[in-house]
């Protein structure tokens, strides 16, 4: 719908009633100006859900390996300890 001049846009606007006062609006366009920030980085998401599913499997893996492996850092520390103090 094309309109000739600004006459008859401010005329529909004020049929239509869209003023800043009506809560609809407000909320109508604070929801638009939203979406034009969050949208660009919605093409992100499906890659954030890999990463979050990789760190939560790294999280686990590493719990597993410290209850159910040797602590090779005690081992490694104790042959230090005995061999300085064999010097």
């Amino acid at each position: 719908m094309l309109y000739s001049s600004n006459a008859e846009i401010v005329q529909v606007v004020y049929y239509t009633k869209l003023e800043m006062n009506n809560p609809l609006v407000k909320l109508v366009l604070i929801g638009l100006l939203l979406m034009l920030v969050v949208v660009p980085f919605a093409g992100v998401a499906p890659l954030m859900l890999i990463l979050l599913g990789f760190g939560v499997c790294w999280f686990f893996w590493s719990l597993v390996q410290a209850f159910f492996t040797a602590d090779v850092e005690g081992e490694n520390d104790n042959a230090r300890v005995s061999s300085a103090q064999g010097e």
